[in-house]
């Protein structure tokens, strides 16, 4: 535990574009003191719960599965958590990755979850992506959660992980949302006082072709550009963090941004997916960047 706390909190689950392994740069570029912080698509939730300086937090996620589990982790005692799925494990037999039995027990836990038609269970839920195939979320077409077993044990590490970031914002003031982004963001500009709220945006990047994204298209990062321009116009502080440039494609919507004022760039690095994209060939490097219009 004194290792995970020391360090930057980890996310409880392993949702795919999640900002752990750059959110030290974001942070750099928050502003020191803020009333308001609004994750606009939180996904895992590892950049709100790392940001401290905020007085109040507003996460949203479209995906019901993650606002599932964001909302269980965050509004339910770390001792309570680890409790349930305790309990979970030993019901199903899931103590043992490696046993004989581990697989089917574990697609009798993920049957389980999916019949239920409505009030889905996020203990289970959770307990299905913490020894799932990589600790990813994922859903298909009738939103049944179709991930398979990985390898992966609730030890005494796994408890500790998830006892760190639930108390990373046990404290903190917050509501958690599943909207469209453009509701989402409507619903708190009515809300809060926008000279001191900062918007965060972390969309589904238009030049990725992960599962997670599927549903985003040149639309959506229409609507998002133009949503991230009203916000501008208002005077609201806006930080987006997305990809510019990959396999020789050019996210010409970014580009646009870039010449409206106030609005510059910060280039992340060469970031390689390759370990995270099977589809993906090592000599692909993405064009990262840090999009933000205040100093």
């Amino acid at each position: 535990m004194k290792r995970i706390t020391n360090s930057f909190i980890r996310p409880a689950f392993n949702h795919l574009g999640n900002k752990y392994r750059m959110v030290n740069k974001l942070l750099s570029y928050f502003p020191k003191e803020i009333d308001n912080f609004v994750d606009v698509f939180a996904g895992s939730g590892i950049v709100s719960a790392a940001f401290k300086s905020a007085k109040k937090y507003y996460l949203n996620d479209y995906n019901p599965g993650v606002y599932l589990i964001l909302n269980y982790l965050w509004n339910t005692d770390a001792k309570q958590i680890i409790n349930d799925i305790d309990k979970i494990i030993k019901k199903y037999k899931l103590e043992d990755s490696k046993s004989k039995d581990f697989k089917k027990n574990y697609k009798e836990l993920r049957e389980s979850y999916n019949k239920a038609k409505t009030n889905k269970d996020p203990r289970k839920l959770y307990t299905l992506v913490i020894l799932g195939f990589n600790q990813q979320i994922r859903f298909n077409s009738t939103k049944g959660f179709n991930i398979p077993a990985g390898k992966q044990q609730w030890n005494d590490y796994q408890r500790n992980k998830t006892i760190a970031f639930v108390n990373a914002f046990k404290a903190k003031p917050k509501e958690i949302h599943n909207q469209d982004f453009e509701d989402f963001v409507d619903d708190i500009l009515e809300k809060v006082d926008i000279d001191k709220t900062i918007f965060y945006f972390d969309p589904p990047y238009l030049l990725s072709n992960a599962t997670y994204n599927d549903l985003w298209n040149k639309n959506s990062e229409k609507r998002l550009i133009e949503l991230i321009k009203n916000i501008n116009r208002k005077k609201g502080k806006v930080i987006l963090s997305n990809v510019i440039e990959s396999k020789g494609n050019i996210n010409n919507e970014l580009v646009n941004l870039l010449k409206v004022k106030n609005f510059n760039k910060i280039e992340v690095n060469n970031v390689s997916y390759s370990n995270s994209n099977y589809q993906r060939k090592k000599e692909h490097l993405d064009r990262e960047v840090i999009i933000k219009n205040y100093e």
